[in-house]
């Protein structure tokens, strides 16, 4: 198995390119290696922006929503300095300020990656520029529909069998409900577009450009796995009551982290885009309607 981990020299014009070309950027010279191939819908970004395209994400986004928090928390605290630890966690937990930190955050680390990017926007564009891309991305959104529907049919089944009900929805989902039913519009914006994209750069740009250098199995598979747990409570381990529903959600969103991986892959960053972000809205949009059917 060929590892492809830092640079390649161009045997035509002895350029030194990205080792994940087939063809030189230079003088469009095949490469000769069809292992190459695999990598051509991809961004081509050396392994040190794909590495900073996910500490960004896994780091930047925790230290920014954190700073927001604590700003918001001073100045409460000045205007209500007599509170309590548990008014204090509510007052941060509440949507206006939840959204607020949240919002920032992502806005903040999507400038940062665009920045990060800098002259791959040239390569990015012109993937949104093909219609086939939204139409496999359509494909992937339903893909992801259709196992969610039958993955919720067969957990349904087992817990009627055991003569239970299944639990309420995990705490990421719980908290996303609060601020969609404060904000339904912007919620639509920062969790159906912004986020999405944020998540895509960090994820797909990101880490799985970077896995799959080690091979494509270990991409798709560790890329799935580091998916599934930023969307993953572990503060729940210490409730038995939230960790079931966390547990319960996993799956789906492994299949969604193995389903935009294989788009982008297979048809670029516009394909998996279009998923990610489609499915978001889908999801906010069924979500918002739900919660406000009349009884």
């Amino acid at each position: 198995m060929k590892f492809y981990l830092w640079r390649s020299n161009c045997p035509y014009c002895h350029q030194i390119h990205d080792s994940t070309y087939s063809r030189c950027p230079n003088c469009n010279a095949d490469q000769q290696d069809k292992g190459k191939r695999f990598f051509d819908q991809m961004l081509h970004c050396n392994i040190l922006k794909q590495l900073g395209f996910l500490l960004l994400a896994l780091v930047g986004l925790t230290a920014l929503s954190t700073i927001v928090q604590s700003v918001q928390m001073v100045l409460y605290k000045n205007d209500n300095p007599s509170a309590s630890a548990d008014q204090i966690k509510e007052f941060l937990t509440a949507a206006p300020n939840l959204f607020a930190s949240n919002s920032i955050a992502y806005a903040v680390l999507l400038t940062g990656m665009g920045l990060l990017l800098w002259k791959g926007w040239k390569e990015l564009l012109p993937s949104f520029k093909n219609w086939k891309a939204y139409a496999f991305g359509a494909a992937g959104f339903g893909a992801i529909i259709l196992f969610s529907m039958v993955y919720n049919t067969v957990v349904s089944s087992i817990y009627g069998a055991i003569g239970r009900e299944l639990p309420s929805t995990n705490n990421n989902q719980s908290l996303i409900n609060e601020m969609i039913l404060w904000q339904p519009v912007a919620c639509l914006i920062v969790f159906g577009l912004i986020g999405p994209m944020t998540e895509e750069f960090a994820y797909r740009v990101g880490l799985f450009g970077a896995a799959t250098r080690f091979g494509k199995v270990f991409g798709y598979i560790i890329t799935a796995i580091v998916f599934a747990s930023i969307h993953f409570d572990f503060g729940a381990f210490s409730d038995p009551d939230a960790l079931e529903p966390e547990l319960i959600a996993l799956p789906s969103y492994i299949f969604s982290g193995l389903a935009f991986s294989f788009l982008y892959q297979k048809f670029g960053f516009a394909a998996s885009f279009a998923a990610h972000a489609t499915n978001n809205v889908f999801s906010i949009v069924v979500n918002y309607m739900q919660m406000t059917r009349p009884q």
